[in-house]
């Protein structure tokens, strides 16, 4: 009878982890960004350098980014919002990559020009322009 029980807990187990991997391979974008400081036309004190690759079948219209800025001490910078969530509108082909810079001077109230990291980016939304909607609103596909 303890055997039964065990064998169920492993099923239950394994297919619990293999829906999180099927998820996780089906997230139809790709992420990766970085703060810079360095002096650009974009922006005068921060920017937000990210690529993105649509992995989905459809035309991205709108996406929403989402992420944290910690300083070097791993704690939320002074002067600064350390949530930032960036709405975005665009027009991403199936398969294609973009790279892009995006002032985030309006988060800022007070700078210091170093040490800066992102941490917990994601996508929260992404709107296609057939009106379609994908969601993770609790940042489960996040990269850190």
């Amino acid at each position: 009878m303890k055997n039964k029980y065990l064998f169920i807990l492993f099923l239950f187990i394994l297919f619990f982890n293999s829906c999180s991997v099927f998820a996780a391979e089906n997230v139809p974008y790709l992420i990766q960004g970085e703060l810079s400081t360095e002096e650009s036309e974009i922006y005068d004190f921060m920017g937000f350098n990210f690529f993105f690759k649509n992995k989905g079948e459809k035309t991205i219209s709108k996406l929403t980014v989402v992420f944290y800025v910690f300083d070097e001490n791993g704690e939320p910078p002074f002067g600064m919002k350390n949530h930032i969530v960036l709405n975005i509108n665009c027009n991403i082909e199936p398969n294609e990559i973009i790279e892009d810079c995006i002032s985030l001077d309006d988060f800022i109230f007070s700078f210091e020009s170093s040490g800066y990291v992102i941490d917990y980016l994601y996508i929260s939304q992404i709107l296609y322009d057939d009106g379609a909607v994908w969601t993770d609103s609790f940042g489960v596909f996040a990269t850190y």
